[in-house]
């Protein structure tokens, strides 16, 4: 069965003179990349790109190619589990899934019990959906996991975890879950699903990275609703279920998407930091975590990137992708570098682009 390794990227943005685009229509594809493309904010509608890797091509709206109408509900998340491809609508709120191995949907969308959903990860014949519940920034109580049958496509149960629940790891028999809109991490014991918190986050959390042991890496930006104490990374000790230590890193970003990776060994973290003008124009870097040093290479991979909204490492070029997005309206850009900072290669997607489905 194929196997498809989901990661965050994100957003619209720069046209280039080296870019590559092909406008024949598409056709899907089992070996390369696709990009999920949120779309204009203007607009209720995502779109998937397929990035030939073969051919140095690439094929937007590919969803649409195949299933005949435009991809609905501004996918936030997308994750492959049991030979699907699950989607978190954010416009319209609802998930809905295509078959992994020719993007066909065959069947309607779920919304019941679905409100705002952000992402989620699979564990037995159960998807974990971390929801806002509603206007999350207004009322932080709001948020909670919704437990998805796969088998039965229903929402079998609600689980209330407030403050903003957003990435979502399962490690130890726990679910972690990390919060937007609150200074814990939350934490479901899969088996009692018992519901605990880690105390004294110095920020909100985003997204995690797991180890080789099963030990956690969390994220933690300095948001507009928070201020952080220390933004930066978090190490979580999944055993002892507590907040171990914080690496600093200011500019850590907050953007909903793909904002840090782990290289092929796991001995670097390649992390997006940046910051906005008084223009609210965003501009930042590539900044690398040595995970055996516990800390940030002096100098960053890359900076002064206009737009950047993501990273992922490809494992088996061990080229650095970066994701930027100078627009809401225009097409995005996927750049590939070397691990010294090089630019070997660019392509247009669609508008947003918001994460990767690795095809092996």
């Amino acid at each position: 069965m194929k196997k498809y390794l989901v990661l965050f990227l994100a957003l619209p943005f720069l046209l280039a003179s080296c870019e590559k685009e092909e406008n024949e229509t598409p056709e899907a594809k089992i070996t390369g990349h696709y990009v999920l493309n949120y779309g204009s904010y203007s607009s209720s509608v995502g779109s998937l790109s397929y990035i030939d890797l073969e051919n140095s091509t690439v094929q937007n709206e590919i969803y649409k190619a195949v299933n005949g109408v435009d991809m609905s509900g501004k996918p936030q998340y997308a994750y492959e589990y049991q030979g699907d491809i699950y989607f978190m609508g954010n416009a319209v709120d609802e998930i809905y899934f295509v078959e992994a191995s020719s993007l066909e949907q065959t069947s309607n969308g779920v919304s019941t019990d679905i409100i705002k959903p952000r992402f989620c990860v699979g564990e037995g014949n159960y998807l974990y959906i971390s929801c806002w519940g509603g206007d999350v920034w207004g009322d932080t109580s709001l948020g909670y996991i919704a437990k998805y049958n796969v088998t039965t496509n229903e929402v079998e149960k609600t689980i209330d975890m407030p403050g903003g629940p957003e990435g979502l790891v399962i490690a130890n028999g726990t679910l972690f879950c990390a919060l937007n809109y609150d200074t814990k991490i939350g934490m479901i014991d899969l088996e009692t699903e018992e519901v605990s918190f880690i105390e004294g986050v110095p920020g909100v959390s985003s997204y995690f990275l797991k180890d080789d042991e099963g030990n956690l890496f969390v994220s933690i930006p300095d948001t507009y609703s928070i201020s952080a104490t220390t933004a930066g990374l978090g190490y979580i000790n999944t055993t002892t279920k507590t907040l171990e230590a914080t690496y600093e890193l200011s500019s850590i970003t907050s953007n909903y998407s793909s904002i840090m990776s782990f290289n092929k060994d796991k001995s670097k973290i390649y992390v997006v930091g940046g910051s906005y003008d008084s223009f609210y124009n965003y501009s930042g870097g590539i900044y690398v975590f040595d995970t055996e040093l516990k800390s940030f290479e002096s100098e960053p991979l890359l900076t002064g990137v206009s737009g950047i909204n993501g990273v992922y490492f490809n494992k088996q070029t061990e080229l650095v992708y970066v994701m930027v997005s100078q627009s809401t309206t225009a097409n995005g850009l996927l750049s590939f570098y070397n691990t010294n900072g090089e630019l070997q290669e660019e392509f247009s997607t669609g508008i947003a682009p918001s994460w990767i489905l690795d095809v092996e």
